[in-house]
């Protein structure tokens, strides 16, 4: 009795099993059928009328996924920096913070030049007003007797809109005062560079963001021109470089390349690496001028006195060598002749053919077979030939 229910419990159990089965198949059939239904949803007034009987939904597009290419970009290439030679030219960098960049520009320039070697000698909170601070009138002098540069480059004048003070006296700046006593400390770093003759390029300064500072760069610009002038230095012009279309200042600008690039900081005074970099271009154009071959990327640097000695040998003594003695070039036998050329001319014994023409008209005696040889020969009398008489 015991096994019946057993089985009968068995039974009842599979059948709730077998009847929940059927509910989620039903359940999913539903949901796809729901599913299939919304999709088949009449979309034209002719399918809502008319319904969409046999009509074959179109199948699903399938979407094509584009591979993704890996863009390998290879870093830049380092750039192999030569050795500079032992006997490489050097050049003298001074001035103020607008001179520090400078001398950063120049030694990227010529980085691959192992004849030339940039010294950076420069004072970022220097100028020619402040004489406590830092004298180049005096300090400069000594820098081109230590150092012997092939060429001096400056670039001063960003921090002199100040005061002057000389022997006591204050000046404002832009004053007459004031302009006279920077114009002689301007002549005596240049007089100093031309007594050693050593070749001077004043870097003029570019224009900044504000409006009086920039007004102020073309008056110091003005004065650095005109000493540069009197003094046989050379003044670099970087103006054009740093304005716009308009000479106004200009944030970024065309690089040694052509690109457009940043090239001024944004406090609206310092140069970014692109703009030290232009600002050197105007600099170096004049340093490989003046150094020529030296700037050369194939320099070797080989001084004369590394070169061995010429010595000039004598011929072995040979028997048969025929010698002879030398000849002055001042030698009158030298053409059979006592006289010097350019010595009086000599007496000649006859008188030429050509000075009897000249001086008596004489031609001489005609000779046969000359151009003017004619010689008049005899008449010879024709007897007439007979005519014969026409018959009549």
């Amino acid at each position: 009795m015991k096994f019946w229910r057993f089985l009968s419990v068995q039974k009842h159990a599979a059948t709730i099993a077998v009847a929940a089965l059927a509910c989620l198949y039903l359940a999913a059939t539903v949901s796809s059928a729901a599913a299939q239904e919304q999709k088949r949803k009449p979309q034209t007034l002719i399918e809502l009328l008319f319904g969409n009987k046999g009509k074959k939904e179109p199948p699903p597009k399938k979407t094509r996924v584009k591979p993704q290419r890996s863009v390998s970009r290879s870093a830049p290439q380092a750039v192999e920096v030569p050795e500079k030679v032992e006997h490489a030219k050097t050049v003298l960098v001074v001035g103020d913070f607008m001179a520090g960049t400078l001398a950063k520009g120049l030694e990227e320039a010529f980085e691959t030049s192992p004849g030339i070697v940039i010294d950076n000698r420069t004072k970022g909170s220097s100028g020619l007003v402040r004489q406590d601070y830092y004298d180049w009138p005096v300090e400069f002098p000594k820098l081109l007797d230590e150092v012997e540069p092939a060429v001096a480059v400056i670039s001063v004048g960003a921090n002199d809109r100040q005061e002057m003070s000389v022997d006591g006296n204050t000046y404002s700046f832009r004053t007459p005062e004031w302009t006279t006593n920077y114009e002689a400390r301007i002549k005596t770093i240049m007089t100093a560079a031309k007594q050693r003759n050593i070749p001077l390029l004043w870097t003029g300064l570019p224009s900044f963001r504000s409006n009086a500072f920039t007004a102020d760069m073309v008056t110091l610009n003005s004065i650095y021109r005109k000493w540069s002038e009197k003094n046989d230095a050379t003044y670099v012009d970087i103006w054009d470089g740093f304005v716009d279309e308009e000479g106004k200042f200009a944030y970024s600008g065309s690089d040694i390349d052509g690109q457009q690039v940043r090239l001024r900081t944004s406090d609206g005074l310092g140069f970014t690496s692109s703009g030290r970099r232009k600002q050197a271009f105007y600099v170096e154009r004049f340093i490989r001028r003046i150094l020529g071959d030296a700037t050369s990327e194939n320099f070797t640097g080989i001084p004369l006195s590394n070169l061995p000695d010429l010595q000039f040998f004598t011929p072995a003594n040979n028997p048969e060598l025929v010698r002879t003695d030398p000849i002055s070039i001042t030698d009158p036998a030298f053409d059979g002749s006592d006289t010097l050329l350019g010595g009086p001319a000599p007496e000649l014994a006859a008188t030429s053919p050509l000075r009897r023409l000249l001086e008596n008209g004489y031609t001489g005696p005609v000779t046969e077979g000359r151009a003017d040889y004619y010689k008049p020969q005899a008449l010879q009398t024709v007897e007439p030939e007979d005519v014969a008489t026409p018959k009549q």
